[in-house]
């Protein structure tokens, strides 16, 4: 089973409103990237900051099949990827950002393969850096090792990472699916807004 977690729980300070429920074309940015992610996934979870931000996440984005919370407040991604991951019962998620609407799906389907033989797949840039979103991660030894690092009080999705038996993707290979590298596109503030393609 391929299921897809969009982390939405973030403060978007930078931002200066919540880049969840930004609208841009008519419909709430998390959306674009729901809409993307089903095209190659079973099931959607959203893992919103609280219920307010949850009920207007369902009540806008049919995509998203299941709402959960961060179980700790203003942790940072290993909360939320943890609150998604213990939603699923088996196989493998793609997690994800709410501020990438140009994730594309062709990237979604070729991390979900490649993490076949691996516990999880991520992306390295070419400075060697990882590119933690958006990354693949099966279930079972995933949330085993999120819970982990929630005991450790270790906010680092590396310290997951570190955890499980990992598939580094060199960012040149990314480039023959995602030549401008668009899904990467860092959206901090809301100039940093191009139009979206769905």
């Amino acid at each position: 089973m391929r299921s897809a977690i969009i982390l939405a729980g973030g403060n978007s300070t930078r931002f200066g409103s919540d880049k969840a429920l930004y609208e841009l074309n008519g419909k709430i940015m998390i959306r674009h990237v729901a809409q993307k992610l089903s095209k190659t996934s079973d099931k959607i979870i959203a893992v919103a900051k609280d219920e307010a931000q949850g009920e207007i996440i369902m009540a806008k984005v049919p995509e998203i099949d299941e709402i959960t919370y961060d179980p700790i407040k203003n942790y940072g991604p290993v909360a939320g990827i943890f609150a998604g991951l213990r939603t699923i019962n088996k196989g493998k998620a793609i997690v994800s950002g709410c501020d990438m609407p140009y994730i594309k799906p062709e990237l979604t389907n070729y991390l979900y393969k490649k993490t076949e033989n691996y516990d999880a797949t991520v992306i390295k840039n070419k400075k060697g850096y990882i590119e933690f979103l958006p990354t693949t991660i099966k279930i079972k030894p995933g949330r085993k090792a999120t819970k982990h690092a929630l005991k450790e009080g270790d906010r680092r999705i590396l310290n997951i990472l570190n955890r499980l038996k990992v598939n580094y993707i060199p960012i040149n290979k990314i480039k023959k699916i995602d030549p401008e590298l668009k899904t990467f596109q860092d959206i901090n503030k809301i100039k940093d807004i191009n139009q979206p393609t769905c």
